[in-house]
């Protein structure tokens, strides 16, 4: 009988640990984008589609993606890169302000800022939730340190001097 008891409470919080892990909010799969602007080339953290936006129904497919400028070369690109993987490592709550574009495609639609949160998931590791706001709505978009470190590796791919 209390082998059974024993069971029983095992496979409940097993249960109760595998809807909790599943609850958590989903990342958005960010990509580096390398686009000329103004006669300048320009690096930006494309977050992909929003994963939220308050009090709206969400149809991906209208709705533009955020943009983090990084910078106008590969080495700033590196250095801005490298100050949102830092981010991870700031308590939860913990919040700056990157200079943004909002794009639909390849295309940028808007120039803005883009407000970023450190936030602790239940049992998991930390992910920084991106917010742009728009005329008619505010984004939500969620980076994971291992999206943020891939982008970094795609940056240092660009940033090796072709000379040795």
């Amino acid at each position: 009988m209390l082998i059974d008891m024993k069971r029983l409470l095992a496979i409940t919080l097993m249960a109760l640990l595998s809807w909790a892990l599943l609850a958590q909010e989903t990342t958005s799969e960010a990509r580096l984008m390398v686009a000329e602007t103004d006669g300048a080339t320009g690096y930006y953290l494309a977050l992909g589609a929003p994963d939220r936006i308050p009090g709206a129904y969400i149809v991906f497919d209208q709705f533009a993606q955020t943009c983090i400028f990084l910078g106008n070369s590969p080495s700033d690109a590196l250095k801005s890169i490298d100050d949102i993987i830092a981010m991870f490592g700031k308590s939860s709550g913990t919040s700056a302000d990157f200079p943004a574009r909002l794009a639909v495609g390849e295309t940028f639609i808007a120039y803005g800022k883009s407000s970023c949160v450190v936030k602790s998931r239940f049992l998991q590791d930390k992910r920084l939730i991106f917010f742009y706001e728009h005329d008619a709505y505010v984004t939500e978009t969620y980076l994971s340190r291992e999206t943020a470190k891939s982008v970094r590796l795609t940056i240092e791919s660009l940033n090796i001097s072709p000379t040795r």
